[in-house]
């Protein structure tokens, strides 16, 4: 996601560890999106590509 991505493929892991992926997925996303300091998917969304473009742009 903070490289840009918006969707993530979830098929194979479903078909592997069944619907109670979906649950586990959500919170560990919270959690990692709390260790890294934000408060929405939305935030973190091009949140590196938008890093590395500050970065050049300095350059």
């Amino acid at each position: 996601m903070k490289a840009g991505a918006s969707l993530v493929g979830l098929i194979t892991g479903l078909f592997f560890e069944g619907p109670q992926l979906i649950g586990r997925i959500n919170r560990e996303l919270v959690q990692l999106l709390k260790n890294d300091g934000f408060s929405s998917i939305s935030e973190a969304i091009g949140a590196d590509f938008n890093k590395k473009q500050k970065k050049s742009k300095k350059l």
